[in-house]
């Protein structure tokens, strides 16, 4: 696992963030915000996926549920046309 952002993210962010921060100890504390709530998202993804949720419609209940109904999600049953 990965300890924080690739190198590429990590500068793109530091260039989205620094006009909103005076040090960079603020600056480094949203980096690494930012880089929690996306592994967090990544998980609860995967995990969506695990229970049968195709990829597409893991990322849209993420977007309609908060992160933690994760364990009680159940993806819909299919309907054949």
């Amino acid at each position: 696992m990965i300890d924080g952002p690739p190198e590429r993210t990590y500068y793109r962010w530091v260039r989205e963030l620094k006009p909103k921060f005076d040090n960079w100890k603020d600056l480094r504390d949203a980096i690494d915000e930012r880089w929690w709530l996306r592994e967090e998202r990544r998980q609860a993804i995967l995990g969506l996926i695990e229970k049968g949720f195709s990829p597409d419609a893991a990322r849209k209940w993420l977007q309609r549920h908060p992160i933690e109904e994760v364990e009680s999600a159940q993806p819909r049953k299919r309907t054949t046309p």
